[in-house]
């Protein structure tokens, strides 16, 4: 199993230009196979959209068409994700000020998430006898 892990926003909590929200996700893809065929139908998204064959694909930042290409492509993948969402609006104390001390309470949410959905996957496979 491969595990990959991205964020998006940022830990900043006093400017007015940083996002709302922090998260951060942990996709699992089970075989170097399902891998393969991910990123196969992400190439083939960027070629059908005429993108560059190392375009990133920043939601923020793309056209809707754009997302619901890639969203349309990737959904009969075979994988699983995990997600930790934080909405900063809702927070309070200066504690949630320290970047270390939000980015350690988001990700640490997120790793017990993952832990859970890996021993519920470890439980589920077949055992060799």
């Amino acid at each position: 199993m491969q595990i990959f892990i991205d964020e998006s926003g940022d830990c900043g909590m006093r400017n007015r230009n940083s996002s709302p929200y922090f998260a951060v996700t942990a996709v699992f893809v089970g075989s170097p196979d399902a891998v393969s065929k991910c990123e196969a139908a992400i190439a083939l998204v960027r070629a059908g959209l005429d993108l560059k064959k190392n375009f990133e694909f920043h939601f923020a930042r793309i056209k809707e068409d754009f997302r619901r290409a890639i969203l349309t492509e990737i959904a009969d993948q075979e994988f699983t994700f995990v997600s930790c969402l934080l909405d900063k609006t809702r927070i309070r104390g200066k504690h949630w000020q320290s970047k270390e001390f939000l980015y350690e309470k988001v990700v640490g949410a997120l790793v017990e998430q993952a832990a859970t959905y890996l021993e519920l996957a470890q439980k589920a496979r077949p055992r060799a006898h």
